[in-house]
């Protein structure tokens, strides 16, 4: 198993920092958090990270909308990483009824498992990791996204008073 902290990140490219600037405003940053995210990409400090998203699940939380997360395996659908992973957007990969685990059972039945591990139907997604100041974080973002980084940038800042990580274990 492997933390997502560990995921063999690249670093993004100084070039994307101009297209994240082309990107709509979040709803509440009037383009603070974009000029953020693009000087944290000029400066080398925005990673990103091709994983498989395995199922997804959301935190109920008492007055505040749902949390959506992201189980994810590496790339080769070999390890499991011990901690879901904050998705921008609820049903991003995975409907409810399409979504094989939940928060509690995917470390259960997947931690040592390989074959289910292997014979899962995975969907391709990208973890990335970056900062906004000094507030870190990461997401998981489908790969249109990955591919169009101004796509993310109205989203950057969703669920900030949340914990990017989710620990399955």
């Amino acid at each position: 198993m492997i933390r997502v902290i560990d995921l063999p990140f690249q670093t993004i490219p100084a070039s994307e920092a101009q297209n994240v600037l082309k990107g709509k405003n979040g709803f509440l940053s009037f383009g603070g958090d974009k000029k953020k995210f693009a000087k944290c990409i000029e400066e080398g400090n925005a990673e990103i990270c091709e994983v498989a998203v395995i199922s997804e699940f959301e935190i109920e939380h008492d007055d505040e909308p749902d949390v959506p997360y992201g189980v994810v395996l590496t790339k080769d659908e070999r390890e499991l990483c011990t901690d879901a992973v904050l998705c921008c957007a609820s049903t991003q990969f995975f409907n409810d009824s399409d979504a094989l685990y939940d928060r509690f059972d995917a470390y259960e039945e997947l931690a040592d498992n390989e074959e289910k591990r292997k014979s899962a139907t995975c969907k391709k997604g990208f973890v990335i990791h970056y900062y906004l100041g000094k507030q870190e974080h990461y997401k998981l973002i489908p790969p249109e996204w990955a591919a169009d980084l101004k796509l993310l940038t109205p989203k950057l800042d969703e669920y900030s008073g949340h914990d990017c990580l989710y620990s399955l274990n």
